[in-house]
């Protein structure tokens, strides 16, 4: 798995216990750092990229990305997880398999998201829009959706309550937000109606493993086991652009100014070029 900067200052990659933390524009490593005793499960990485999360078997530690000291530990937390889009908080999913926040600068747990039916299996945060603050996104093994105000805890909507596994989501601009289940359909949802906007017309064998917005919302990358990073319109759920490699593709991310995209998988951290 991978996680980048909001800044492209930090690249942090994952691969069993030990993550590494690149450079972004060349992928060289710059620090390893170990400690955790089992596979890494959950990444994310601050905006200004001073920190990352980790989480695996357990809660979420964070630590500095300059010096791999441990700074704090997110008690109750494990993976999926998000940073909010002031970098102040993490939204995790939790032990009990419904989802909180946590304050990054105290370790302290701010709020609860529970409700939702199923255990929590995806996470990420819908940007603010001109007739609503941003949200938190989570998806369950149960198929659902649920959308949360992160002041009040207060559940928005829930809507896509039946169905496979929720394997990953991603938000646009604010104005849509897209899901990846576990039999490799992938949507676009309205967030303001919780209605379908379009499916994605992926191969049998390319199950998104992985879903990116890009930074204007236009765009969205998926990975799948077929190896492949495809570049989708989120307008028109047309494909834009698509590459294989030689291994499945566990992860990507969006650069900051949307000209390229990182993936990982097991053959190896692979950086495109994308001109839309």
């Amino acid at each position: 798995m991978s996680a980048i900067a909001g800044d492209d200052s930090r690249l942090v990659t994952a691969a069993g216990p030990d993550v590494t933390v690149r450079d972004p524009a060349a992928g060289t490593p710059v620090r390893v750092r170990t400690g955790h005793t089992a596979p890494v499960t959950s990444l994310v990485v601050a905006h200004d990229g001073t920190w990352a999360a980790s989480g695996a078997s357990g809660s979420l530690r964070v630590w500095d990305t300059g010096s791999g000291v441990d700074l704090r530990t997110l008690f109750g937390s494990r993976g999926p997880a998000a940073v909010t889009p002031d970098g102040l908080s993490v939204a995790a999913a939790t032990d009990d398999g419904t989802a909180g926040l946590w304050e990054v600068s105290t370790g302290r747990r701010t709020q609860t998201f529970a409700g939702a039916p199923g255990t929590v299996t995806a996470i990420t945060l819908l940007p603010g829009r001109p007739t609503a603050p941003p949200c938190v996104i989570i998806g369950t093994d149960r198929g659902a959706l649920a959308l949360w105000d992160p002041v009040s805890g207060a559940r928005i909507r829930t809507f896509s309550g039946r169905g496979p596994t929720v394997e990953a989501v991603a938000a646009g601009d604010g104005r849509w937000l897209a899901s990846a289940t576990a039999d490799g359909v992938v949507c676009l949802w309205d967030p303001e109606t919780g209605l379908s906007l379009r499916s994605l017309d992926l191969p049998a064998d390319g199950g998104a493993t992985s879903l990116a917005a890009s930074p204007d919302g236009r765009h969205l990358a998926t990975t799948g086991q077929d190896a492949t990073l495809r570049i989708w319109e989120a307008a028109t759920g047309d494909c834009a652009a698509c590459v294989r490699v030689e291994a499945p593709l566990r992860a990507c991310e969006w650069h900051s100014d949307g000209s390229s995209v990182t993936a990982v998988g097991t053959g190896g951290l692979f950086a495109f070029a994308f001109h839309a």
